[in-house]
């Protein structure tokens, strides 16, 4: 009698696993909510930031130079202090689902203004102390909204639902979903901004600018507000609020969440530029990066079929090795190709090499491409469960 008590224990415990792990938590109404949010952050014409401050806004090297040391020693040291203070939240609206909404108005606020400096500032030197101050104040500001944002909507995925492979579904569809609006912005905006310089419109750059930018940032605030209203943290967070020490002692003593917070750390000070100027400058036409992207379109929505396969047979870890030398060895081909010729002949200044070097290189990274859209944050949420099962309490 004890035995087959004890059977129909595990029997029972077995089945109730497999209710749980077929059990979608998350409806309809709530993954429309997830996947305007996830497109909203695309939703914006960034690429193109460095061109409006050079040729629209138009502030000294120099300045810029000062501006871009003090955002990255700040951008590195605040994902500390800021962490602990989303840690240490609680609330009847969750822990993290505020700050998604409280960092998203102000964002929106300094984006109008971000983009409306030409006129704030008009017809003033790259010198001129007042428009760099105001244009250093709003990205600081900008950056420490992002950062609680970003933290924030981290922090969140891993408590909208209990279940991973809800978890995953949720991840995908909202990903899947936004691609295909997420490059329409940049590329309508680099066709108008092409015809633009080369006087085939009559529109002048602050005005383009302006219209994108402030359009956008009041989308994406809307897009934001419906998920606020809409989505929930379904996974249940410690009542009591784990002190500072806590929090930095659950950093250092967990590898996984150690190592992540370490690479974090060290990509601040990372330096690089957009393949955007480039185009711009060397090619002389933005547009031109939309049509080298074609051959590779395809691929991008494709490679979504590869990532259930591929998760089969490799690690996680072996994945994300995979993705991320595919991004290496496509940057690598796109440079090593414009070396040949030299200074004065080389490929760089050719459309046809480089524009077969970059298609080449887009193609080999869109192979990998849906499986780091879904790892990348799948890494970040094992590694959150990770520390709990660990510690007991969420960081």
């Amino acid at each position: 009698g004890e035995i087959m008590s004890t059977e129909r224990e595990l029997v029972e415990t077995t089945d109730n696993s497999v209710l749980l792990k077929n059990r979608r938590f998350v409806g309809i109404k709530e993954t429309v909510a997830y996947v305007l949010e996830d497109t909203a952050q695309s939703l914006n014409i960034n690429d193109f930031k460095e061109r409006y401050i050079y040729d629209v806004v138009k502030i000294d090297f120099s300045y810029l130079a000062i501006q871009n040391i003090v955002a990255t020693v700040w951008d590195t040291f605040n994902d500390t202090f800021i962490g602990v203070i989303v840690e240490k939240t609680r609330t009847r609206w969750g822990k993290f689902r505020p700050y998604l909404l409280l960092g998203q108005l102000p964002l929106t606020i300094l984006g109008l203004w971000y983009w409306l400096i030409p006129f704030i500032f008009p017809d003033t030197p790259g010198e001129y102390l007042p428009k760099w101050i105001f244009y250093f104040a709003m990205s600081i500001i900008t950056e420490t909204a992002n950062t609680f944002t970003a933290i924030s909507r981290a922090g969140f995925g891993s408590t909208i639902t209990p279940e991973p492979l809800d978890r995953s579904r949720l991840i995908a569809t909202a990903n899947l979903m936004s691609h295909f609006v997420e490059d329409v912005p940049k590329q309508i905006f680099g066709i108008i901004y092409d015809l633009v310089i080369n006087d085939k419109i009559k529109v002048k750059l602050p005005k383009l600018f302006a219209g994108f930018g402030v359009s956008f940032a009041v989308l994406g605030a809307l897009f934001c507000l419906y998920f606020f209203l809409n989505t929930r943290e379904r996974v249940a967070q410690t009542i009591k609020k784990p002190s500072v020490i806590q929090g930095l002692k659950a950093i250092i003593t967990n590898k996984p969440m150690f190592i992540q917070v370490l690479s974090s750390f060290l990509s601040g000070f990372s330096i690089g530029s957009s393949r955007t100027n480039f185009y711009i400058d060397v090619i002389g036409s933005i547009t031109w990066k939309t049509i080298v992207g074609i051959p590779a379109f395809p691929i991008k929505f494709i490679s979504y079929g590869f990532v259930e396969p591929l998760r089969k047979r490799f690690s996680t870890k072996a994945l994300w090795v995979m993705q991320s030398l595919s991004i290496t060895v496509s940057e690598s081909i796109f440079f090593l190709t414009g070396l040949i010729g030299g200074k004065e002949n080389g490929f760089y200044k050719k459309k046809v090499p480089m524009t077969i070097a970059a298609a080449i290189g887009n193609c080999l990274e869109m192979v990998f491409y849906g499986t780091k859209k879904i790892l990348d944050p799948e890494i970040n949420f094992e590694v959150l469960d990770y520390c709990e099962w660990k510690n007991g309490y969420r960081v």
